[in-house]
Parts: structure tokens; sequence; C-alpha cells
């Protein structure tokens, strides 16, 4: 049986320490100047890469999208870098590349014993974020073809919000860290 997991949408923000991490949206007080990252949570201890992208392969990856006005949990294909997406009503497919660099540039040797560790969440909605290790960031791989969907069909990837996403199916409840 395989896991559920949502895709998250945040930006990058700081711990009141300063240290750098990631914080919804809406936990920034300016709007004018943010990045939109979408992101997966590594909800797993990973010790080496292979075993990472072998966990996302058997994960059911769940992207909040909103469509013509109706809310939609779409299930992505994974295909490591990338994960694809089919848009309901339509016959497109849009895909997302998980940032990899990330990945392949943690430290195999001489530290084989040191786990994954990826972005941290440092905003205060701790109960609407899965117990984690860290996240992943995905960038779109065609933006136009984003725009169109949007244009044409009115259909966004929105990813889980405190304002927007099903977080019943996602334990609600745990903590994050």
């Amino acid at each position: 049986m395989s896991s559920r997991i949502p895709i998250y949408q945040m930006t990058y923000g700081q711990e009141a320490e300063g240290k750098p991490g990631l914080v919804f949206t809406s936990e920034q007080g300016e709007y004018g100047n943010q990045s939109i990252l979408f992101t997966i949570p590594i909800l797993e201890i990973f010790l080496h890469p292979i075993e990472l992208i072998d966990y996302l392969k058997h994960t059911d990856i769940v992207f909040p999208f909103e469509l013509d006005g109706e809310y939609y949990d779409l299930k992505g294909k994974i295909e490591f870098p990338e994960i694809t997406f089919e848009v309901p009503k339509t016959k497109i497919k849009i895909t997302f590349e998980i940032e990899y660099d990330y990945v392949f540039n943690w430290h195999i040797f001489p530290f084989r014993r040191r786990s994954f560790k990826g972005m941290k969440y440092v905003g205060k909605h701790t109960k609407l974020i899965l117990r984690n290790h860290g996240f992943l960031i995905l960038q779109p791989v065609d933006l136009y073809e984003m725009d169109e969907l949007y244009l044409k069909h009115k259909g966004i990837f929105v990813g889980m919000t405190p304002n927007f996403g099903n977080n019943d199916n996602f334990g609600k409840e745990q903590n994050a860290w």
C-alpha cells in the first residue's frame, strides 16, 4: 500500500533566529516579491539518494488543483525527476520536475550514514504540515502550457495551503518535525 502525500504551495522565509526555510505565502507580510514554490514533504529517513527515488516511485503524490471552480486531487505519475499530472475533462498533461541537484549533491561518501535533509518548514501552520524530514522543491517544466491551461480551462495548480486543499485526507492532526 502506498502513502498519499500532498504537494504544498510555499515560499522562502526565515525563522525568528534568521535561519532560512519554507513558509506559506500567507505567513509573509509582503506578497509583492514572493516566488511561489511547490514542495513535497519527505516523510521517511533516507541514507542514499536511490532509496529516496525508489520511495517516490511507490508513493501517491497528490496535487490540490482547481478546474473551473471545482476542486480535484490530481495523482502524479513519477518518472524521476519528473512528475506528470493529467488534468481531468481535458487531454492536457502538465509535467513538473523535482529539483534533483539537491538530491544528488547529497554527500554519499564518506558520510554514508548521514540522512537526507530537505528544506525545513519554519512557519506557524504546523497542524497542516505532515511530520517530515524536509521538503523537495518542484518546478514546472512548461510555464506556457500552464498559462494555456488557465486561460482555456480555468485550471490552476494550487497546492496545499492554509486556505486551499483537502487536508482531511493527509493527517492534519500530525505535527511537523
